[in-house]
């Protein structure tokens, strides 16, 4: 929560109405059109030459989608090397069971709370058992059929095994440093914003002459370490060495 702030915000409003279903597009500009097109152009003939491949890599948004209907795949199978399996986990003691293991590891049941879901509670996870379940003795949500897993969960110095962990809190995800937007001749150009969009008027661009430009200065510099006196509206001299 620290970290949480807002950036540049701006609000857009419609000039004319929009009927339903009306599709609404943005003009990036001339610029990133003409930016655009020089990359398909350069893109094009790099396949060409063969220093792109023809085959691109799956990635995981494209792999999740095959496992909305199916189980997803246990530690003995494979998947894509690029990808991360991981589960939202958040776990409560068994009733019905030791919490301990004869190995000495814990033994968990996955229950869901209104921050199951969260990103903080997303973990590397690997799946070693499931079992088919329905809506009714299963969270299947809508789906006719579902699976819940047991998952092993290994955290710096120990191990815990959750089970009746549902199909809906796996996921795979792409590695660090694997996605799209890491190739090295992905298209990045900025988006430009047209001035004409902003309102017109006096207050556009103003200088006031009236404000005076922050003063340093060492004239009181009296234990001689070279900081001088503080003016009206200004930082402290010092800082010049460390920020400026």
């Amino acid at each position: 929560e620290g970290n949480q702030h807002l950036g540049l915000l701006m609000e857009v409003v419609a000039l004319k109405d929009i009927a339903e279903g009306e599709e609404v597009t943005i003009d990036y500009g001339p610029e990133w059109a003409a930016a655009w097109a020089e990359h398909v152009a350069k893109w094009e003939a790099s396949v060409k030459e063969g220093t792109i491949g023809t085959v691109w890599p799956t990635r995981a948004l494209d792999y999740n989608n095959q496992f909305i209907s199916k189980p997803f795949p246990l530690a003995d199978e494979t998947f894509p090397e690029n990808l991360m399996m991981k589960c939202f986990l958040m776990v409560k003691k068994p009733t019905d069971e030791p919490p301990i293991n004869e190995a000495g590891e814990k033994i968990r049941h996955w229950t869901k709370a209104p921050k199951t879901f969260l990103s903080e509670n997303l973990f590397d996870c690997t799946l070693t058992d499931r079992e088919e379940v329905t809506p009714l003795d299963g969270d299947a949500d809508d789906a006719a059929t579902s699976w819940n897993y047991t998952v092993k969960w290994s955290g710096k110095t120990e191990v815990t095994w959750v089970k009746h962990v549902p199909h809906k809190a796996i996921v795979f995800v792409d590695k660090p440093g694997t996605s799209d937007q890491h190739i090295g001749q992905a298209f990045r150009h900025y988006i430009a914003i047209p001035d004409e969009i902003f309102p017109q008027g006096p207050w556009r661009n103003i200088n006031n002459d009236e404000e005076e430009d922050v003063v340093e200065s060492d004239d009181d510099d009296d234990d001689g370490d070279g900081c001088g006196r503080l003016e009206a509206g200004g930082p402290p001299p010092c800082w010049r060495a460390l920020s400026w």
